[in-house]
């Protein structure tokens, strides 16, 4: 018995280990993107499956300049580039989101752009009250 709570205890430690890299891995690429520039975030959720988190740094012309994405359901994952987008405008994504063939990725650049929608509403209705 002794045994097996060992084991728990180090498959326990081991998978917040992991996290605590993961979330670093995060933080590291969220804020070398920051530094340069405006960036949407986006994200698809999969229950049992593989969910997705995208990374968009955009121009002041909404142009996508660079495109990074995290994908699948272990620690073990890590952000890579996504050129496939790079120099699209957000504000024409019903013209360009429909070709991107992963959905994972497609639906979390969806939801970028419609959070970033949402902002931009919130936004205009704050400067239009004052």
């Amino acid at each position: 018995m002794g045994r097996i709570a060992v084991i728990i205890l180090l498959a326990f430690f081991l998978q917040t280990l992991l996290t605590i890299l993961q979330i670093k891995s995060y933080q590291k690429n969220l804020s070398e993107m920051v530094r340069q520039g405006k960036i949407i975030i986006g994200r698809e959720k999969g229950m049992l499956s593989s969910g997705c988190v995208v990374l968009i740094r955009i121009d002041d012309d909404f142009q996508v300049l660079e495109t990074r994405y995290m994908k699948g359901i272990t620690v073990f994952n890590r952000f890579k580039l996504y050129e496939e987008i790079n120099g699209k405008n957000v504000l024409n994504s019903e013209l360009w989101l429909k070709d991107i063939k992963h959905k994972r990725i497609r639906n979390a650049i969806n939801n970028a752009i419609e959070i970033m929608y949402e902002k931009l509403n919130y936004s205009e209705e704050v400067e239009g009250s004052i």
